[in-house]
This record gives C-alpha cells, sequence and structure tokens, in this order.
C-alpha cells in the first residue's frame, strides 16, 4: 500500500504537472513513462490493497466500476483534448504507454 501512495505522489505531486500544462507540453518522462494516469493507478491499487488487508472483497467491485467510470470519461474529455493539442506525440506516447496498468 506504501508503494501505491508512492505511485499516487509522484504522479499527482513531483511531476511537475502545472509547470508542463502552464508551457504547453506533454508529459512523457518520470513515472509517465510507465503509466499514462499514475494517480488513478495508484489510488486503485490503494483500494485493493485495503480491501485485502480487511478482508473486505466487496471493495473489489467499486475499483472496476470505478475504472470503466473514468475510462469512459478520460477517453471522451482529456484523451480527445490531449489527442487535439499533441496529435503525433500523443499518439506515439499512447502506442507505447498504457493508461493505468504499469
Amino acid at each position: 500500500m506504501i508503494t501505491d501512495v508512492v505511485i499516487w505522489f509522484i504522479g499527482a505531486v513531483q511531476s511537475s504537472m502545472d509547470e508542463n500544462i502552464k508551457e504547453n507540453r506533454l508529459i512523457t518522462t518520470g513515472i509517465f513513462t510507465c503509466v499514462r494516469n499514475p494517480v488513478y493507478s495508484g489510488w486503485w491499487i490503494l483500494i485493493l490493497g485495503v480491501s485485502l488487508l480487511w478482508h473486505n472483497i466487496l471493495l473489489v467491485p467499486v475499483i472496476i466500476i470505478n475504472w470503466g467510470i473514468i475510462t469512459i470519461i478520460l477517453k471522451n474529455t482529456e484523451g480527445k483534448w490531449l489527442h487535439n493539442l499533441y496529435v503525433q506525440e500523443y499518439e506515439e506516447f499512447c502506442k507505447h504507454v498504457n493508461r493505468c496498468i504499469p
């Protein structure tokens, strides 16, 4: 579970996401070389760890439902926006880096 918090922290805080957005750059370095959405991945893996720790299998469907909702939302919003903004660079990035699973 600590690893999952580290994944989330690196993706959310240490990636300099705000600076890259202001400078209109696609982030393809650091943790983003392994996964396109480390923040979501970190949370889902953390929820899985908590469900195993608490022996509560009922939390696992929450991950699956949340993944489905986020997939639809990201493909129709952020994915389209990034594709329109960076076209070729984003297509190459998507070919080599998984969206949520490192």
